[in-house]
């Protein structure tokens, strides 16, 4: 087997335009996403992919996790969501558990 290098483009001479989702980390208890759940996958971690549009023109892309894929699991696209980080629980080996809220608009 190889590997073969694409050839250098200019994109922007071909009327291309980069593609941009910005990827939001839970990192301290408050940390707050709002929006459109606008796609579920899974990451090459094993674990939940998501992206949620804030807005008609930004979107964002979230790594999930075990707290966060549990509650996200029933939840169809296209709902309105909002996920909070609540807590977070120091585990044996320097580890964090992160606690989550998860909201979904129902009417």
């Amino acid at each position: 087997m190889a590997v073969k290098k694409a050839p250098k483009r200019n994109v922007e001479e071909e009327g291309w335009e980069d593609v941009e989702v910005d990827q939001f980390k839970f990192t301290d208890v408050g940390d707050q996403v709002e929006g459109i759940l606008t796609k579920k996958g899974t990451s090459s971690f094993n674990t939940g992919s998501y992206t949620v549009a804030l807005d008609d023109e930004n979107s964002v892309s979230i790594l999930g996790s075990v707290g966060l894929d549990q509650k996200l699991a029933g939840i169809p696209e296209g709902t309105l969501i909002r996920a909070t980080l609540i807590e977070l629980k120091p585990l044996p080996g320097g580890k964090t558990f992160k606690v989550y809220q998860v909201q979904r608009k129902t009417a």
